[in-house]
């Protein structure tokens, strides 16, 4: 991450997006990394949202939206 280079690892062509459902400016997150798995919880005003990808090939394994 410091050199803005991509892992080795990862395909070439690997993005983690999250269209977030939360409004407003005023949130945090958390992200965790565990093997190949990489982990993104973020907390707005009222709501949670939680994804989970596989960092390598950049796969959606899980979004949970959370009121």
């Amino acid at each position: 991450m410091s050199t803005g280079k991509p892992h080795p690892l990862a395909d070439n062509s690997t993005t983690l997006c999250l269209p977030t459902l939360l409004g407003g400016n005023l949130f945090s997150y958390d992200v965790q990394i565990y093997n190949d798995l990489v982990s993104l919880l973020v907390f707005g005003y009222e709501q949670r949202e939680l994804a989970i990808w596989e960092w390598k090939t950049g796969s959606m394994l899980l979004v949970r939206h959370m009121i």
